[in-house]
C-alpha cells in the first residue's frame, strides 16, 4: 500500500513541477460507502486523502478522480492472484465475469455500485472537467452466461456511453485507456494493443462520442 507520505509527496512534486492534472487511481486502497469490500481493511478513509487532494488544488492541479470500469476489476494488476471484493466476500461474485478480473457490466447491481462509486470520487476530488473509467486489459469483457449471449459491442458501447452522458451532466468528460480500442494485430510490440479477432473492441471505435478522451499508454 502507498503510504500517505509518499502520495504527499508526489503530489506536492507534481506542483513543484506545473502539472495542471494527476489522476488519482485509488485501486482497492480508498474506503468507499457503498460497498465496504472494494478496499482491504488497511485502506485509506476519505479523510485521510483529503488534505493531499487539498494540496494539489491549491497549487493549481486539477485531481481527475479515477475507477476501473472493467479490467482490473480484482482491484490489482492481473499477476497479483488477489482480489478485494471476493476474498473478503465471495457472494459477490455475480458482479463480475467468471474469472473475476472484469466487471459484468449486464448485471444491475454491477452498474449501480459503479455509479455509486462515481459520485464518491467526484465529490472527493472536487470540481474538474474529466473523470477516467479505466477500461484497460479488459481480456475476459462479456463471457458470462448473460454477457455472453447478448452483442456485447452494443453493450460495451452503451456502457461507455451511459457513463460520458452522466459525466457530462456534470461538467465532465470521460477519459478511457486506449489499449482495448486498438487491434492487436495492427501494433507491434513494444505497443499496447489488446483488442482481438476473438474479442474485437477496437471495432467500436467509430462509434464513441468524439467528447470522449481516448488516452494512449504510448
Amino acid at each position: 500500500l502507498t503510504s500517505l507520505h509518499f502520495l504527499k509527496k508526489h503530489v506536492r512534486f507534481a506542483g513543484f513541477m506545473k502539472f495542471t492534472h494527476i489522476i488519482l487511481e485509488f485501486w482497492a486502497s480508498l474506503k468507499y460507502d457503498v460497498m465496504e469490500e472494494l478496499a482491504w481493511p488497511n485502506g485509506f478513509s476519505k479523510d485521510e486523502i483529503r488534505p493531499i487532494i487539498e494540496d494539489a488544488r491549491k497549487m493549481g492541479i486539477e485531481v481527475i478522480p479515477m475507477f476501473n470500469h472493467l479490467g482490473h476489476a480484482s482491484g490489482c494488476g492481473l499477476l497479483d492472484c488477489k482480489h478485494v471484493v471476493l476474498d473478503q466476500n465471495p457472494s459477490k461474485a455475480l458482479l463480475f465475469e467468471p474469472d473475476g478480473w472484469t466487471w459484468c457490466i449486464s448485471n444491475p447491481e454491477t452498474r449501480r455500485i459503479l455509479k455509486a462509486i462515481r459520485q464518491e470520487l467526484v465529490e472527493l476530488c472536487g470540481s474538474g472537467s474529466y473523470f477516467h473509467m479505466g477500461m484497460d486489459e479488459a481480456h475476459t469483457f462479456a463471457t458470462c452466461d448473460i454477457c455472453g449471449h447478448t452483442e456485447s459491442m452494443d453493450m460495451l458501447t452503451e456502457f461507455i456511453h451511459s457513463v460520458q452522458q452522466e459525466m457530462l451532466e456534470q461538467g465532465r468528460r470521460v477519459m478511457i485507456w486506449a489499449d482495448m480500442l486498438l487491434e492487436k494485430a495492427a501494433f507491434e510490440t513494444p505497443n499496447v494493443a489488446n483488442s482481438t479477432a476473438a474479442l474485437p473492441t477496437h471495432t467500436i471505435v467509430e462509434k464513441l462520442d468524439k467528447q470522449i478522451v481516448l488516452v494512449d499508454w504510448q
